[in-house]
């Protein structure tokens, strides 16, 4: 079994490993297999990145760009400004997304990271 890396620029929020619980995968409709970062995710999409190695974070966000497998050409923000209208609505929808899920009031800001699966 190999790791693949993949590349992300998010607007969201590391949540917290503790809010990472096993049990969630054996639900019906569970919000991991429901957000769970796939080949078919794509800009807009929200979604949960668990660090499943050393647990350093739980992440919730909103993709802004994705390099599968680090196969692409990198990925390119010119500008992280967050008084942009992307940047708002994006914020607000993770924000509300996170308070209904999991009760916590954040403030979601860019997160750009490599994530390995």
């Amino acid at each position: 079994m190999g790791v693949r890396s993949h590349n992300f620029i998010l607007i969201g929020c590391n949540i917290g490993s503790e809010y990472y619980n096993d049990e969630e995968w054996e639900k019906e409709d569970s919000l991991y297999t429901k957000y769970d970062f796939n080949r078919k995710s794509k800009s807009g999409d929200i979604v949960i990145l668990d660090d499943v190695y050393s647990q350093k974070y739980f992440i919730v966000g909103e993709i802004i760009q994705i390099d599968y497998d680090c196969e692409g050409s990198g990925l390119e923000m010119t500008v992280i400004d967050e008084s942009t209208e992307q940047f708002k609505k994006a914020a607000q929808r993770v924000k509300s997304f996170i308070l209904d899920t999991y009760n916590l009031d954040v403030e979601p800001k860019y997160i750009v990271l490599t994530h390995h699966t």
